[in-house]
């Protein structure tokens, strides 16, 4: 079977489609998205989490664990 590097990020938002949920995720490509990101959360107080996503796959098997 063949094996296609996803994002998290496309993943969550697939599901919360699938399923009728709710997903407020955003995708951070570069600065200026990041400069987007804050003005447009400048005035709320909920906390986001940043994660780098690599799309490594098998990172045991590579040592990179």
């Amino acid at each position: 079977m063949a094996q296609v590097a996803i994002r998290e990020y496309d993943a969550k938002k697939m599901f919360s489609e699938y399923s009728g949920s709710l997903y407020e995720g955003y995708l951070i490509e570069s600065e200026s998205d990041f400069e987007i990101f804050k003005e447009k959360n400048r005035n709320t107080e909920k906390k986001w989490v940043i994660k780098p996503d690599q799309l490594f796959g098998k990172r045991g098997k590579y040592g990179l664990v």
